[in-house]
């Protein structure tokens, strides 16, 4: 069987495999070494070489197991307030949909689903559509980078540009884009970005980045509360430490 399903995970390269299992075998000859040691250049090493490859700030980036994990940990981390609304499109990814109305049913929020239409003639017919869903109490938008199904590159800085003239935080969701499109995402700028590399990038299972503009890096918590919650850092700053060590999975 040849793999070509990169919509769901790419085909892993065998020299990365081999790449992921001397770093196993460097974990598990001394595992103290590596955890307190090694691990936060490590990560670092690897966060400065994505961000090289997609325009993004290192300092501003944490490794997350998928974007769907990092959709969960900006829509939790958000301070919503009872009778907010979240706009998001009916492309949407289905396990995003759903963590947006489960946030919804427990904070009381409203959700506003733009229809995209089937036949699309230009980038303005995107977004004077979901222009067109935008209300006085929408302060939250979820948008695809590039939807799933169907395939559809959304005009993401004119939406992020647009929104933000009315005061609307947008998260893009951009699971597919790493590895398909070029990605700048310190000109793009966005508040909130998630993207997979087990896509296109073809890394191992596993790998998806959240960048989070510094302006809201303060409010971002882990899903998962863990060792270096609430400590101090000399070389790591709150956002980073915070995420840098989730348990044995860092």
């Amino acid at each position: 069987m040849v793999f070509l399903n990169h919509g769901s995970f790419g085909a892993c390269q065998k020299y990365l495999l081999d790449k992921q299992n001397q770093y196993r075998m460097q974990m598990e000859s001394q595992p103290l070494k590596f955890f307190i040691r090694d691990a936060d250049e490590l990560l670092y090493n690897s966060k400065k070489r994505l961000g090289d490859f997609i325009g993004a700030n290192p300092d501003n980036m944490v490794f997350v197991d998928n974007a769907t994990t990092a959709v969960n940990i900006v829509m939790k981390s958000f301070p919503f307030k009872e009778g907010d609304r979240i706009l998001i499109t009916n492309q949407i990814y289905p396990a995003c949909r759903n963590s947006v109305y489960r946030i919804a049913e427990e904070r009381k929020l409203f959700i506003d689903e733009v229809l995209i239409p089937d036949i699309i003639n230009s980038e303005e017919d995107v977004l004077d559509e979901i222009l067109k869903y935008v209300k006085s109490n929408t302060v939250f938008s979820l948008i695809d980078h590039i939807s799933s199904l169907p395939g559809v590159i959304f005009p993401v800085q004119q939406i992020i540009n647009r929104l933000k003239e009315k005061g609307i935080i947008v998260m893009i969701d951009g699971a597919h884009a790493p590895g398909m499109i070029p990605l700048d995402l310190n000109e793009l700028n966005p508040p909130f970005y998630t993207g997979n590399c087990h896509k296109w990038m073809c890394t191992p299972k596993g790998s998806a980045f959240l960048n989070v503009r510094e302006d809201f890096q303060e409010i971002v918590k882990p899903l998962v509360t863990s060792r270096r919650y609430g400590e101090i850092s000399m070389n790591l700053s709150e956002f980073q430490y915070d995420f840098s060590r989730q348990g044995l999975k860092i």
